[in-house]
């Protein structure tokens, strides 16, 4: 018969085991931090992680990439220096000097990818046109192969995204715009399942051939099918601003407004022809459901004048509807190139088909070259090719009513015109004294 083992004995092997084992795994993590530090820290580690960035991106770029350097600790805070993507033909589309990040490890257990900031110091951005007439950068990387995937359960969050010195070449897509040197961008990206948000407290911009100073804010959330945004920019004498832009994809709906502001400085740098006098405000207000009929309201506003456009665009059927608004207009106040005229209570509504037929109705008051007042009246229809009108005018004891049309074409044809002239007082019609010879009736 055994004898049972003594309780000293078998604490004393649990103790010894337990030691095994804590020496065991304190080795194993301290192989593990070894490695970690060589890849994280050194020299050796860093051209190994670059190596494989450049391997993994190969299948997604048509022509090469490069990154000549890492530098920091890849556990925390690191850099890439001077990074470059190129086309097939050897000509660098997107380049950076440096491309510095700083995100939170501990944030990875909680599904949560926590970046502080992602820096990136003086980007290059050619914006060239490729053998087939598009733009090179559309083609210079390769869409992955679509899957049918869940949304993703992880969250990533961008609390200092800032994009510094960066220039722009348009000069071969957009002449007018030339380079736009000194773009910077600063803002914040919370991306998490199908909600992305993209806040940028910050837009700034030199076009240099437009001797222009942009600077603005933006802001855009997207939600699964429901896409909002808001813009604004503000040059030397100009504004454009979008408070409120909204998509939805099912039903498919939009809903935006643009608003436009315009110094009289800046307007006659580009048309001093006009010699445009006072300030400019342009409102536009859109919305669609199915995006196949369109409800457009704009404004325009300059002085005391008044402008109001309604209409209605039928994108299936290719007819527009619209009607204008006119409030009292003085434009030798507005324009310096304008003569005397004054226009108040001017109405105009017509339809357009898609064959451009049309038909429409003016009327309105009008006075110009001191000339008694008018109250005018005008249906036209026709097409392309021919108009036809009826115009009456009356006003100052006269009336003039004329029925004609005219062919349009390289020469234009007046067709079978009537005029019916009653000025009983050219005296009180043109508002002076005129010498006539004769009588008119």
């Amino acid at each position: 018969m055994s004898r049972p083992q003594q309780p000293g004995k078998s604490r004393k092997r649990l103790r010894r085991w337990l030691f095994r084992v804590t020496v065991s795994v304190v080795f194993v993590l301290a192989l593990v931090l070894t490695v970690v530090f060589v890849l994280a820290r050194t020299h050796y580690g860093h051209e190994r992680v670059r190596l494989q960035v450049l391997t993994s991106l190969e299948p997604y770029v048509d022509g090469k990439a490069a990154v000549k350097a890492i530098d920091g600790n890849l556990l925390g805070d690191f850099s890439l220096q001077d990074i470059s993507f190129e086309d097939s033909a050897g000509h660098e589309l997107i380049g950076a000097e440096s491309l510095s990040i700083r995100y939170r490890l501990a944030a990875l257990i909680d599904k949560q990818v926590h970046v502080e900031t992602i820096h990136l110091v003086r980007p290059r951005i050619d914006l060239r046109k490729g053998a087939d007439g598009n733009v090179s950068i559309a083609t210079l990387f390769r869409a992955p192969p679509a899957e049918e995937e869940e949304p993703s359960d992880w969250r990533v969050d961008v609390d200092d995204l800032w994009i510094k010195d960066a220039r722009v070449d348009l000069s071969e897509l957009v002449p007018e715009l030339g380079v736009l040197d000194g773009v910077s961008l600063r803002g914040r990206v919370h991306l998490e399942g199908e909600h992305v948000v993209v806040v940028l407290d910050e837009l700034r911009a030199r076009a240099s051939e437009l001797g222009q100073d942009v600077a603005g804010h933006l802001s855009f959330d997207m939600n699964g099918p429901r896409m909002e945004a808001s813009l604004e920019l503000a040059g030397d004498g100009a504004t454009v601003s979008i408070p409120t832009a909204m998509f939805v994809a099912e039903p498919a709906t939009l809903v935006a407004a643009v608003l436009v502001h315009v110094d009289p400085e800046l307007a006659n740098k580009y048309a001093p022809e006009l010699g445009i006098k006072v300030p400019t405000d342009i409102s536009v207000m859109v919305a669609s459901s199915g995006l196949s009929e369109f409800s457009v309201l704009s404004g325009v506003s300059a002085g005391e004048a008044r402008v109001a456009v309604a209409g209605t665009a039928d994108a299936e059927a290719q007819t527009l509807s619209t009607g204008i608004a006119v409030s009292p207009i003085r434009p030798h106040e507005l324009l310096g190139a304008a003569p005397e005229l004054f226009v108040r209570g001017a109405r105009l509504s017509g339809d357009i088909d898609k064959n451009a037929d049309f038909v429409g109705l003016v009327s309105g008051d009008v006075a110009a070259l001191g000339a008694a007042e008018q109250h005018v009246e005008a249906a036209v229809e026709g097409s392309p090719k021919k108009l036809k009108a009826r115009l009456s005018s009356s006003g100052g004891g006269a009336r003039i009513v004329v029925n004609g049309g005219v062919e349009l074409g390289e020469r234009p044809t007046l067709l079978r015109t009537s005029m019916d002239l009653r000025v009983p007082d050219l005296e009180k019609l043109l508002g002076r004294s005129v010498p006539v010879r004769g009588r008119l009736s």
